[in-house]
């Protein structure tokens, strides 16, 4: 709880891209550790589009990656992890 409230002021104040995309990729990995896949998956989902940042897609891929593993999608997170290296 504590750290989703700190990544929502976070979200709020940092503006500046990558940095912003990079903290809504931390707020998806902390809501899916918090049991929230499908808001985990929402909000990283947007961010592994190929035209992001590198950095961004690397911190949402943690998230993205265990939300579609969930749903039994390994074959996805392979095709993923093979596109980010």
């Amino acid at each position: 709880p504590a750290a989703s409230a700190a990544l929502d002021i976070w979200a709020t104040a940092v503006t500046e891209h990558p940095w912003h995309e990079m903290v809504l990729g931390l707020q998806a990995t902390v809501k899916l550790w918090a049991g929230d896949v499908a808001e985990a998956e929402a909000i990283a989902e947007p961010l592994m589009d190929p035209t992001s940042d590198p950095r961004v897609r690397a911190v949402a891929f943690g998230a993205i990656s265990y939300a579609l593993i969930s749903y039994g999608h390994t074959d996805e997170v392979i095709d993923l992890a093979t596109e980010l290296l």
